[in-house]
């Protein structure tokens, strides 16, 4: 009967021009049985993010990027959803930045935030990080999410470490 409901509202908000958008929760992506990153996260040929069995939330599976050693070098973290989010969307990540480092965060191409360990305390520390609705977000076809880690210094084990990356609201 509850069923029948919901088709038949759905089915009159359809013949009354609307667009019913559902979106389903994205995550969170914790990498506790990933072995490499794989779909729907893709990484950078030079360079890539790997899946690594400790250093996460709790000393979890994580992902980490590349050890950069050159000023201006980068490592690559991209995730891709098909099927079109809603502004009202939250996301959620764990973030780690040990040595000299930046990372950015781009939806769809516009840059979101950038993280560094000026003021932050990433350095040593996994902190959750919270992006609140994301006007960046595409209500229909593909949204890519990026996260881009750069090396701000020569000479320095500079890496990045995801985890717990959601989705949600």
């Amino acid at each position: 009967m509850k069923a029948r409901i919901v088709a038949s509202c759905a089915l009159a908000a359809i013949l009354a021009g609307c667009v019913i958008y559902t979106f389903v929760d994205l995550g969170p992506w914790d990498f506790e049985s990933a072995t490499t990153v794989a779909n729907p996260f893709s990484t950078s040929v030079d360079n890539p993010w790997v899946v690594q069995n400790y250093g996460g939330r709790d000393s979890s599976p994580c992902l980490k990027s590349a050890t950069l050693w050159t000023m201006g070098e980068t490592s690559t973290l991209t995730l891709t959803y098909e099927g079109g989010l809603d502004d009202d969307k939250d996301l959620s990540f764990y973030l780690r930045i040990n040595g000299s480092g930046s990372i950015a965060l781009r939806i769809n191409g516009f840059l979101e935030e950038s993280y560094d360990n000026s003021g932050y305390g990433y350095y040593s520390t996994i902190t959750k990080v919270n992006v609140y609705d994301s006007s960046k977000y595409k209500s229909s076809g593909t949204n890519v999410l990026t996260w881009t880690f750069t090396c701000t210094d020569d000479y320095t084990d500079a890496y990045a470490i995801l985890d717990e990356i959601e989705i949600d609201g």
